[in-house]
This record gives structure tokens, C-alpha cells and sequence, in this order.
């Protein structure tokens, strides 16, 4: 958190099963509302480094669309 500068943060595991991809745990200071939104911009981002990533339009606006619920 004192890194990415957050005031939340949740960490979420995702497991692989034949009816798709679940959340198998999740621990963290805030709840995920628009958890599909997320994960899609951070796939679409994933050849970026962190830092590059989390300043990338798809993941702000993903992550803004959260926080506003």
C-alpha cells in the first residue's frame, strides 16, 4: 500500500476450475464491486511494468468505477 500510495487495498486469488475462473480467497480493507472491469484492464495491461500499469487509463477508470460505488 505505502508503495502504490493507496489508502485500500485487497488482494484477491483467483482459481482455475473447468466452470471457469473463481475467486478462491480475498482479504483486504475494501470490497470489489466492478471486479470484471478490473481484471480485464489489468489483462489487456499485463506486458506493462506496475507502475506504468496502475497509471494506464483502463486500470484508473476501472479502479475510479469502483471506488464510486
Amino acid at each position: 500500500m505505502t508503495t502504490l500510495k493507496a489508502r485500500y487495498c485487497t488482494l484477491i486469488v483467483f482459481l482455475d476450475t473447468e466452470h471457469g475462473t473463481e475467486i478462491y480467497k480475498s482479504v483486504g480493507n475494501k470490497d470489489v464491486y466492478a471486479l470484471s472491469d478490473i481484471v480485464n484492464a489489468l489483462v489487456a495491461t499485463q506486458h506493462f511494468r506496475l507502475r506504468r500499469q496502475m497509471r494506464d487509463r483502463r486500470v484508473v477508470s476501472a479502479l475510479r468505477k469502483n471506488a464510486l460505488k
